[in-house]
């Protein structure tokens, strides 16, 4: 994790730059491999702003990996309740609790 003593994560205004260029694409890979580029180049994350991203995809698919993928430069770890309450199904959120948990 980024900081686990909560610190800032990437900008707003970097923030809103990189969700505009992931709403933009509409392969899901092509989406999680900017993010992935974005994690290499050191940007980390508020849970707020995996949300906002996770709002993008269509799929519950989708959002999880994109909530798996950024929580790895996570800055806020005690908020991560506001990434299952972003999810709709129970199964879904199951689903993501499994795989954060097996994340380093």
């Amino acid at each position: 994790r980024a900081d686990d003593a909560g610190g800032a994560g990437l900008d707003d205004q970097g923030f809103a730059a990189l969700l505009t260029r992931v709403r933009r694409l509409t392969a899901g890979t092509a989406r999680l491999g900017v993010l992935k580029d974005a994690i290499s180049d050191g940007k980390s994350f508020s849970c707020r702003q995996i949300v906002q991203m996770m709002g993008v995809p269509i799929s519950s698919e989708q959002k999880i990996q994109i909530a798996v993928t950024m929580y790895a430069r996570v800055v806020d770890p005690d908020n991560t309740s506001e990434l299952f309450a972003a999810l709709y199904h129970e199964s879904d959120r199951q689903q993501l609790r499994a795989l954060l948990q097996r994340s380093p």
